[in-house]
């Protein structure tokens, strides 16, 4: 083995791949392998692990790369390794080719990249807070426990709480392939899951304004829910397993755990998009006669403003402007869950009186330990005085 620094690098990067503005440079001493043959692809891989020459920050991207002397110059080329851990300190790598082996670090300088980055991880977590919220009055709540908007806000809080958590614990986790392509394949399946009940939503929505009689079209009918359960979560499933066996590769990216943009899987979202904007426009063409119906007419748009526009920005998160959609995307989609609880639960009229009376209760049971407490003070003050008479 032999050591040696590099000043310069340059980076073989796939011209079709997920473009991002990014710094490069080399993050590791040059570790150089060699055998006494000539053969230079091995049959089983060898893991290396690198030291930082600088503490990998959070925005901080591990590349696992060797030589590739085939060129003009010469080259650093991710092919042939992979990327198995990072901490702040270390990088482990497995390569299947005798080279020189290194670890390059793309860093994501921008002072904006981190404000967004900040902004849309703290926007997620007061949506799941929102979400936990949402889904216990959805299931508490007397007043509006069985009714059929709230069947489907409950489904939809449920599959969006669940999309949320584990986009922020795993979009990013991509030095192990295997699992990432899982949490590819289960945010895939979670967000069509979304889509697929914010249809229904929307269409339940469409048929009240349109004032035909399906009160409880999704109500306590069994035999009703069972399509609803399959429309919302059997037609997703299907359509995760077949894209899933017809192009494996195609979930995850170096960049997050994702569906890959260069496979044309991001039309899989442009369906459910049209369907909500049809059924929402067709929702906002309805006569506003009666407040009842202008009130659902409002719920109907803004369904499709706040949905509409976050899956739009979801599926242009490709090219060149990838970060900023991507950004959006999340900002937005993080709007998803307060939305839910401030339209369905605190613009509810029935809802926050259920609140009230919880707060009253609440407040009444830390009240009445202080005045049993004086009770109890008058009490053996009285006992006493009788005693001393």
């Amino acid at each position: 083995w032999s050591f040696l620094v590099l000043r310069s690098v340059n980076i073989d990067e796939n011209p079709g791949s997920e473009a991002r503005p990014e710094q490069v440079h080399v993050n590791s001493r040059v570790v150089s392998a060699s055998t006494s043959t000539w053969k230079k692809k091995l049959s089983s891989p060898i893991n290396l692990t690198f030291q930082h020459l600088e503490d990998k920050t959070l925005l901080d991207r591990a590349i696992c790369v060797h030589w590739n002397s085939t060129g003009q110059d010469g080259v650093w080329s991710p092919q042939g390794c992979q990327h198995l851990h990072s901490n702040v300190t270390h990088t482990r790598c497995s390569c299947r080719y005798l080279a020189s082996f290194a670890v390059l670090m793309a860093c994501s300088v921008s002072q904006v990249d981190f404000a967004l980055f900040v902004i849309s991880q703290t926007g997620l977590i007061i949506s799941l807070i929102c979400l936990v919220l949402a889904i216990i009055t959805f299931l508490f709540c007397h007043p509006i426990r069985n009714t059929s908007s709230t069947f489907l806000h409950l489904q939809l809080s449920i599959c969006l709480f669940l999309a949320d958590l584990l986009f922020i614990v795993g979009i990013d986790k991509t030095y192990n392939k295997l699992m990432c392509s899982i949490t590819a394949g289960l945010l895939h399946y979670l967000f069509l899951a979304c889509f697929a009940w914010m249809f229904l939503e929307a269409m339940s929505l469409y048929l009240i304004v349109r004032n035909l009689k399906v009160k409880n079209y999704a109500g306590t009918g069994r035999c009703t829910r069972k399509y609803m359960y399959a429309f919302g979560y059997g037609l997703p499933a299907v359509i995760v397993i077949t894209s899933a066996a017809s192009a494996p590769s195609s979930y995850g990216t170096p960049y997050h755990c994702w569906l890959n943009p260069d496979n044309g899987f991001r039309w899989n979202f442009l369906g459910p998009v049209c369907a909500v904007v049809v059924v929402g426009t067709a929702g906002s063409r309805v006569s506003q006669s009666s407040r009842t119906r202008g009130s659902l007419t409002f719920k109907a748009l803004a369904h499709l403003l706040v949905l509409g526009l976050t899956w739009g920005l979801g599926t242009f998160q490709f090219g060149p402007l990838a970060t900023v959609m991507g950004y959006l995307f999340t900002i937005t989609n993080s709007m998803l869950g307060t939305f839910i609880f401030v339209v369905h639960c605190l613009l509810n009229r029935k809802v926050r009186e259920e609140y009230w009376k919880l707060f009253t209760r609440l407040r009444r049971s830390k009240e009445e330990p202080s005045s049993s407490n004086i009770t109890m003070s008058a009490l053996a003050s009285s006992t006493a005085t009788v005693r001393e008479t």
